[in-house]
């Protein structure tokens, strides 16, 4: 193989300019550039950068594009190979809905009375990004999310379209990706695997990580585009985990120490009745749980005699238990019982399994044991609206 080592100022220029309309992004390559011409046209770029004029959006310590010496004389645009080393991405969306790429126009919505000015077909045959580093910030709820250490792997991605936008129906992708630490605001988690797919308007993402709070955790996402809501469908079960280890991640000093297994069944529309929509299970479940410095058989007690309960009260204790704390974000649990150093309770069971219908919770198993007492709650939760509808607790 030879390769030619070409002076930047000769070709830097105008792949510059191309990779600049093509991407909408402001592009400089700022290191060396490498052609290997035979047997196809394959380019070495180093240290590239892309920016939307304000901030960097992606950059690369190296990116490689292999293309057949075909795409000279056909309409086709195909790549046999495209790889990036190190490459480092920032996406953000703001309160507006414009993200790190609208600043230079591509969340422009279409007008209309645009017509076709011209097509494409892109054959993507081989791609892969090698120890790479994402970022993606929601600024309208807050929401961070960081990858470390990316490695995705693509051997089949087909787009056609036109100026007007992407042909999904006709267009189709599949790969994984691999990452040493999924940081989701304060939930950390590591080596996890996704498998993404997409063909007809539906895009599927299946994952796997066997640390997950110490637990092995699998699950599987399906977005459906076809109609004109998008629907979600949600597969996920963590079995074994630790209550410590989550409550760790949420920088929440544990009370609770054990183990859990939760698994849930949820499909909902992907607009703003999503709650209204949900139907589906949820369902978890823990034996000889640990709670250091309450006395739970004190409390369930006085909760038996009252029956006074709000929201927030059932759902740290019936729909969450253990998890009470990540259930009401962070809500001042010690409200609901008085702490002592000295005291030290033993949950002998706790379940909580709900079948959800049109947003609205109803109690097919929720029970919490301990040596002397047994509560069991029966009725539904509204939790689209904050309402009871028939609920009690024994």
């Amino acid at each position: 193989t030879i390769y030619l080592s070409v002076a930047a100022k000769q070709i830097k220029g105008m792949l510059e300019d191309e990779f600049s309309y093509q991407l909408e992004l402001n592009c400089e390559i700022r290191g060396d550039i490498k052609v290997r011409i035979i047997p196809g046209i394959k380019l070495k770029l180093y240290d590239v950068y892309f920016d939307n004029g304000k901030e960097e959006i992606l950059s690369g310590e190296q990116v490689n594009v292999t293309i057949p010496f075909s795409i000279l004389f056909d309409d086709k645009v195909v790549v046999n190979e495209l790889e990036l080393v190190r490459p480092k991405f920032n996406v953000w969306y703001d309160e507006s809905g414009a993200s790190s790429w609208s600043l230079i126009g591509m969340d422009v919505p279409m007008d209309p009375s645009d017509t076709v000015e011209f097509e494409y077909n892109i054959d993507l045959r081989k791609i892969r990004v090698k120890n790479g580093h994402a970022l993606f910030t929601d600024k309208t709820y807050g929401d961070t999310i960081t990858l470390d250490n990316v490695n995705i792997s693509s051997d089949s991605m087909k787009f056609t379209g036109s100026n007007l936008g992407i042909d999904w129906e006709n267009s189709f992708f599949t790969g994984s990706l691999k990452a040493s630490h999924f940081r989701l605001n304060s939930f950390t988690f590591r080596d996890i695997d996704f498998d993404v797919s997409g063909r007809n308007r539906i895009v599927e993402i299946s994952y796997a990580s066997d640390k997950m709070f110490e637990g092995a955790d699998v699950g599987n996402l399906t977005v459906n585009h076809q109609n004109t809501t998008a629907r979600a469908i949600i597969k996920h079960r963590l079995t074994g985990f630790r209550i410590e280890e989550l409550l760790g991640n949420l920088d929440m000093d544990s009370t609770f120490f054990g183990y859990m297994d939760f698994e849930s069944k949820l499909e909902f529309n992907l607009d703003e009745n999503a709650f209204e929509s949900m139907t589906g299970e949820i369902i978890l479940e823990g034996y000889d749980l640990v709670l250091y410095g309450y006395d739970v058989d004190d409390f369930l007690a006085k909760f038996e005699k009252s029956q006074r309960f709000t929201l927030i009260d059932v759902s740290a204790l019936f729909v969450a238990g253990p998890l009470g704390p990540v259930v009401t974000k962070g809500y001042d649990f010690a409200r609901l019982m008085v702490p002592s150093r000295h005291d030290t309770s033993f949950l002998t069971g706790f379940k909580s399994h709900w079948t959800i219908t049109n947003g609205v919770a109803e109690a097919t198993d929720v029970a919490l044991a301990t040596n002397n007492h047994r509560l069991a709650a029966k009725g539904e939760i509204d939790f689209a609206h904050s309402e009871f509808n028939d609920f009690s607790i024994a």
